[in-house]
């Protein structure tokens, strides 16, 4: 399976979507992105107001803000 590209990209401004899963809100840019290689899928992960977010996200976790 070929590595597709990232859904968002470094130092863009994204929001974590509450779920389940993610149940803190979090406003930020993306600071890293990893290529998971046995989940193959990239994990993400974000600063909010100057601070390292230690939680890793996937793509289904979060989404662009304008």
């Amino acid at each position: 399976m070929e590595k597709s590209e990232p859904r968002f990209h470094v130092a863009q401004r994204v929001r974590v979507i509450l779920n389940d899963r993610n149940r803190t809100p979090h406003e930020g840019t993306v600071r890293e992105i990893v290529w998971h290689h046995n989940d193959r899928r990239y994990n993400y992960y974000l600063e909010e107001a100057g601070k390292k977010v230690s939680k890793r996200y996937l793509e289904e976790d979060l989404e662009a803000v304008q």
